[in-house]
């Protein structure tokens, strides 16, 4: 080969070289020019020609609705809008001029999630949403128990779940408790819960109940008394109905004024200035006002007797001497009104008399009853030929 011949080849050598490198640079050139204009559509706002919103907060399993507002390009009046959440298509919703263009979605996971609003083959909107997790409240319920009581089975109300989810797949089995294994006081307890629960991406929240265990009231058995000229009643011997086996409370007001004096029934006391005493006396309240009532004071005729009489045929007696009341209260006014007295039998001998009736009188004859005499004798004999 001659040199001149070799110098053309050479040079043609050369030319296609360096076209097949000029080439080979635009077209890497043009695969990085699609690459970065892919990259900054995807990543960021503003190379798209709209922007999205929400309200509130994007929470996994429940619905928001994502706007899309288009603020440099001219959407047709139903112009579909095809939606993608993290590179996958949701949705094709229709422009409207009215409502704009908006997606209600769902999330189905939390973190990150990327949305995009496409038309026409133009990026509308571009939004990472951060996806929060869902938000469960178990709660416990608040009781009110009365000293004594035994205590309840305490529960929880469980809130908050969604899509799927229930109560059934959680770690918890309906129960609460309260940190105290003795007998329960007057006072308020917080009920808790005994253990935490982890389930799935959810954020739990615990919110404790209280127990609330109220005084139990009591009420004072047997407040009867004997007419004693006083308006008063002695308390040491009352017993109080409702204590608790082996609790210690007892009165400490030794006797309590009454309305008056007199003979009666349901006779009303207030007991609100009673005070009750006793190492377990501030787990009660006692009842305020409690019936009394007032029994009559017996009283005895003494010295009564009865004058002999000739046969007659008759039971009529007479009244030898009347005698006294004995048992009346200083004081009283109180005396005897009548007798009624009658032989047991009219036939002659000793004989039983018997006192039917003795009636009282005077302004405190009411607060009595008198005993009425049983040993009482006289003779009825023959009549003279």
């Amino acid at each position: 080969m001659d040199k001149k011949t070799k110098s053309v080849k050479n040079t043609k050598t050369t030319k296609s070289d360096r076209t097949d490198l000029i080439i080979g640079v635009i077209a890497v050139l043009a695969v990085m020019a699609l690459f970065v204009w892919l990259i900054a559509s995807l990543a960021t706002d503003g190379k798209a020609v709209g922007s999205i919103s929400y309200e509130g907060t994007a929470v996994r399993g429940k619905c928001t609705t994502i706007n899309c507002q288009v603020d440099n390009y001219k959407l047709k009046e139903g112009q579909n809008v095809t939606w993608f959440v993290d590179g996958k298509k949701v949705a094709t919703t229709p422009y409207s001029s009215t409502e704009g263009i908006k997606l209600d979605y769902t999330p189905t996971h939390t973190g990150k999630t990327r949305v995009v609003a496409k038309c026409g083959g133009r990026y509308c909107g571009i939004r990472d949403i951060d996806v929060q997790p869902p938000q469960l409240t178990f709660e416990a319920q608040n009781v009110t128990i009365t000293y004594g009581d035994k205590l309840p089975e305490l529960n929880y109300k469980c809130a908050g779940f969604v899509e799927n989810d229930c109560l059934d797949d959680t770690c918890y089995d309906g129960k609460c408790c309260v940190g105290k294994n003795c007998k329960l006081e007057v006072g308020t307890y917080p009920i808790t819960f005994d253990k935490e629960c982890n389930y799935k991406d959810y954020c739990v929240d615990y919110k404790q109940g209280t127990l609330t265990v109220v005084p139990k009231k009591l009420t004072i058995e047997g407040l009867t008394k004997v007419y004693d000229g006083k308006a008063e009643i002695d308390l040491t011997n009352c017993k109080l109905k409702g204590v608790v086996y082996g609790d210690e409370v007892m009165l400490c007001l030794g006797k309590l004024q009454l309305e008056n004096k007199d003979v009666g029934s349901g006779k009303k006391v207030n007991l609100s200035n009673t005070i009750l005493c006793g190492k377990d006396a501030h787990n009660y309240t006692l009842d305020s006002t409690v019936n009394v009532t007032v029994l009559p004071k017996p009283v005895h005729l003494k010295g009564l007797s009865v004058q002999d009489k000739q046969f007659d045929g008759t039971t009529k007696a007479t009244i030898k001497q009347i005698g006294n009341l004995t048992g009346i209260t200083p004081g009283d006014n109180v005396a005897i009104g009548s007798i009624d007295i009658q032989f047991e039998h009219a036939k002659a001998g000793k004989q039983k008399v018997v006192v039917k009736q003795i009636t009282l009188v005077g302004l405190d004859k009411n607060n009595y009853q008198i005993v009425l005499p049983t040993n009482l004798w006289a003779n009825i004999t023959n009549a003279s030929k």
